[in-house]
């Protein structure tokens, strides 16, 4: 069981929502969140964090996030984001990553991606567009990664970096 708490107004043209929260029943799994919208505007603000979630929430989990928080705003047509969290899963190896960007409703204007996990660090950056047709530019470097911590049959030590245009 879950309990979910909204809570929310509208005054004018700005709908507010004060108060998001998920939380399992022994309190163990919090979501907390918040944001607002302009209809005038067209603008969103919104932020929130969480504690101890799995998927799924009940029985065995899969994948877990002791914590995590996230923060976006702007326009549709021009907004940004931040993330930040630690994960772990049986195909997701433990770590902490942070996700930043900037985009529209027609690209992903600028993204980065910097993630420690495997005794190593990976970052990811660049640019996607989907408008007038598909395309991307991005960069991929991973430092001291090894395998074996998550995969004990495959140890080692990965470095390299990668670039694709499209």
């Amino acid at each position: 069981q879950q309990q979910l708490l909204l809570e929310g107004k509208r005054v004018g043209e700005e709908i507010t929502l004060t108060k998001f929260s998920l939380v399992s029943d022994d309190q163990s799994q919090q979501l907390e969140a918040a944001g607002r919208y302009s209809l005038k505007n067209k603008t969103f603000a919104g932020n929130g964090n969480w504690s101890e979630l799995s998927w799924p929430m009940t029985g065995e989990a899969q994948y877990s996030s002791p914590q995590g928080s996230f923060e976006a705003g702007g326009k549709l047509t021009d907004y940004q984001f931040q993330l930040e969290a630690q994960v772990a899963g049986e195909a997701i190896p433990t770590g902490s990553w942070r996700v930043n960007g900037k985009g529209s409703d027609q690209a992903l204007k600028q993204f980065e991606i910097q993630g420690r996990t495997l005794d190593g660090q990976i970052a990811a950056n660049g640019e996607a567009s989907w408008v007038p047709a598909v395309s991307w530019n991005t960069e991929l470097s991973v430092q001291g990664i090894n395998p074996g911590v998550h995969w004990s049959s495959v140890p080692g030590r990965v470095d390299g970096r990668i670039e694709s245009k499209g």
